[in-house]
């Protein structure tokens, strides 16, 4: 794999992943990363994990439903409405800027800083600003 920012080895999930997004959509990923959209999509109103990842036409999250253990025990005899599964894409050229921010500070990386995360401003189809929040792993920024 000659990917730039590969700084782990790829797991075979990995390039399955990589060769869905090909088929699906033409687009080779530069970037790959575990993500936590925040916000900024005015269709999504609560943290979703997901697949964050950079292609040559844009930026994209893929959110892929499924529940963890603690969501059963948290959310348990409560109803709850969750997103099917859905990419969320950003062309390059609507992205105004992109500011990928992680604590430098050893004590408050060790002592409960948040993890790294990425906000992407950019325009929306109708023209409008918005502003993207999307927690990242170590090796996306």
């Amino acid at each position: 794999m000659n990917n730039k920012h590969t700084k782990h080895t790829e797991t075979e999930q990995q390039r399955e992943y990589r060769e869905m997004i090909r088929g699906q959509y033409g687009e080779e990923i530069n970037r790959l990363s575990l993500g936590r959209y925040v916000s900024g999509w005015q269709d999504w109103k609560e943290p979703l994990w997901g697949l964050f990842f950079e292609t040559d036409r844009g930026l994209r999250f893929h959110y892929m439903p499924g529940e963890s253990w603690v969501d059963v025990i948290f959310t348990f005899g409560k109803e709850r409405k969750k997103p099917k599964e859905k990419m969320l894409f950003i062309p390059h050229e609507n992205i105004i800027e992109r500011q990928f921010i992680k604590e430098k500070n050893f004590f408050k990386k060790l002592f409960g800083s948040r993890p790294p995360y990425s906000i992407i401003s950019y325009t929306d189809d109708a023209g409008n600003k918005a502003q993207l929040v999307i927690e990242v792993d170590n090796q996306y920024t």
